[in-house]
């Protein structure tokens, strides 16, 4: 007789796990072995036994788990894979099991299954039978008033709830939360469960729950909670690799949880993402989801991702585990053992091939920073935002303007981005630009929510570059074409600049013009209800005449709160000294708004230029 510690990998909320043991028997005469027999579970523990069967073999199977309120999973249940595999070559589910006679919500199977020669592990999932996960609520009225009637049971001996719930149902209010200790009835069914599986001959043994290969190219296996993990190979020729990623995908949500993703780390091009598969279901509970395929990758430098979000986890399940919880992760792995020889570790440096970055943006943010370029040349603009759907304009953009122009030479917009993973409104703008030679603004900026540490919903895949970056295009780019300006000048088109106004402002500025000129004018402000708060005005220096003035009437939409309002105007002025003015009340102004800032709202203000 020898002495074989179990592997129990994860409770539901809780880190602690029960050490026990599990007796491997050998009975000379019927030559009967037992592989495992366990029960005394913890709510939400998850139990694994590896074991290898040399030959063809019976083995006969107790278990003893409980249904739940989805036909396609249990809620406390056993499966054995094939080691290394994500099928089950068997499952304990509602179809094969037959109701306990101690509780009707206990399911009990108890019959043989052959296998054939090879490693396997059994697990064990000892969920509550109250999971919630993925319960479909039914509003037709008869199965609606039959539920009321089990809740008014329930709450029988509770005269004081039963009478706030009919109070509540006499006024409409449907909002119910029913406190209900489960404690002590969890623990009874949780003393039921069990598994005990049984060999006929001695050539079973034990081995170790794990999920191994040796075509490992890069991995990131049992992610943790609220984890944002990369790691980095190098192919030394074109090759073509499988990948296996399981994650977390609801169904109910427009969320990504848990997945993966792998980018060219030389031109930052994303190359795969769990976001954009075809995904299968993963066993156990609905959100599991697992996606396998090969890619041709090229030779280069390569990222692989993987981000999790704050639960359901290796180790700490919500709901029901994939049937391979040792794979839950990502695994690149190649077609053939030789081909690793092509394979190395990458390091990223530090802003791996990055020209400019404005990163990790959080809310009420806004910067920009001036560059030249030396000659006419492509960058890649990676940007990532946050697109309303319901205002159908972006809350957190970037953008690129000519330097002394207010109109955008680029703009993140619904149409040139795609979806960045997490919640549906991350957009991510990853596309080739020309820029021709000058000087340039790069821009971002966000409104006052969902921004890099401080999400309201689920989280882009590529968070610590939450802003906008520009990469060069390949590794022959020479760096030198992209020199950042420490501070920013005007150009020689701009006549007059009054901008980034505040509250309760008066500000003016003089220009001069030596002969007629065609000018072109950018006003930004607050106006509502055909009046304005917030405006500027031209104002001629010898005959205080006012030549230009921006009226409610003169303005369209500025992007955010519908009272931002710009004004975009072609004039010509006679020679002569002119004033520029602008005015702002005590209220929404740059740096201070009391509604969603507009679109660029650097230009919060006047500016006139030279018409092209």
């Amino acid at each position: 007789m020898r002495v074989i510690p179990e592997n129990r990998v994860g409770t539901v909320g809780t880190a602690s796990v029960a050490v026990v043991l599990i007796v491997l028997a050998v009975t000379a005469v019927a030559e009967t072995v037992q592989i495992v027999k366990v029960r005394d579970f913890r709510k939400g523990e998850l139990y694994c036994k590896a074991f290898e069967v040399n030959k063809p073999s019976s083995i006969h199977i107790n278990a003893v788990g409980a249904a739940s309120g989805n036909d396609r999973e249990m809620a406390a249940n056993a499966w054995i894979i094939p080691a290394n595999g994500l099928e089950p070559v068997w499952i304990m589910d509602d179809t094969n099991t037959d109701p306990s006679n101690k509780d009707d919500r206990l399911r009990e199977y108890d019959r043989n299954l052959e296998l054939e020669p090879g490693q396997y592990q059994v697990y064990f999932f000892a969920g509550p039978v109250n999971f919630w996960n993925n319960v479909n609520f039914s509003l037709d009225w008869e199965q609606l008033k039959a539920a009321l009637e089990e809740v008014k049971k329930e709450l029988g001996s509770k005269k004081s709830d039963l009478a706030q719930l009919e109070k509540q149902l006499e006024d409409g209010d449907w909002k119910m939360t029913i406190d209900s200790d489960w404690t002590a009835e969890m623990e009874e069914l949780l003393a039921e469960y069990q598994l005990e599986i049984t060999g006929d001959n001695s050539e079973i043994r034990s081995t170790t729950c794990s999920y191994s290969s040796d075509r490992v190219i890069a991995e990131i296996l049992h992610p943790d909670h609220e984890q944002y993990t990369s790691v980095g190979f190098s192919l030394a020729k074109p090759m073509e690799v499988e990948i296996q990623a399981i994650g977390e995908i609801p169904g109910w949500s427009d969320s990504y949880a848990d997945y993966g993703w792998i980018i060219n780390a030389d031109t930052r091009k994303r190359e795969w993402s769990m976001a954009d598969e075809h995904l299968r279901w993963a066993g156990g509970g609905e959100k599991n989801k697992m996606a396998r395929r090969t890619l041709q990758l090229d030779k280069g430098n390569y990222l692989l991702y993987y981000v999790t979000d704050d639960s359901h986890s290796y180790d700490d399940w919500n709901c029901p585990p994939p049937y391979n919880p040792e794979a839950y992760g990502v695994r690149i792995s190649a077609l053939s053992k030789s081909d690793l020889a092509s394979v190395s570790t990458f390091r990223e440096s530090s802003s791996q091939l990055a020209l400019l970055s404005i990163v990790r943006a959080g809310d009420d943010f806004m910067e920009v920073k001036p560059f030249r370029v030396k000659q006419d040349c492509e960058v890649r603009v990676y940007a990532l935002g946050e697109y309303s759907t319901g205002s159908g304009d972006f809350a957190d953009y970037a953008w690129i303007e000519r330097l002394g122009d207010s109109r955008p030479y680029w703009l993140m917009q619904e149409r040139n981005t795609e979806p960045a993973g997490g919640a549906k409104k991350n957009r991510l703008a990853d596309e080739v630009v020309a820029l021709p030679k000058g000087e340039y603004v790069l821009g971002y900026v966000t409104d006052d929510s969902h921004a890099y540490g401080a999400w309201n919903s689920g989280a882009p895949y590529d968070q610590k570059n939450y802003g906008v970056t520009l990469f060069a295009v390949n590794n022959s780019f020479d760096r030198s074409i992209i020199a950042e300006l420490q501070e920013e000048t005007e150009s020689k088109d701009v006549l007059a600049r009054i901008v980034r106004v505040g509250d309760d402002a008066e500000e003016s500025t003089s220009f001069t013009i030596s002969q007629p000129t065609r000018v072109h004018i950018i006003a930004m402000g607050e106006g509502s209800g055909n009046e304005m708060y917030d405006y500027g005005w031209i104002e001629n220096v010898q005959t205080k005449d006012v030549v230009w003035e921006m009226t409610y009437r003169k303005t369209t939409s500025a992007g955010g709160a519908d009272k931002n309002r710009i004004a975009d105007a072609h004039i010509y002025l006679d020679a002569g000294t002119y004033r520029l003015h602008y005015q702002s009340d005590g209220s929404h102004s740059f740096g201070n708004w009391n509604a969603a800032k507009p679109r660029n709202p650097q230009y919060w203000g006047i500016s006139v230029m030279v018409a092209e």
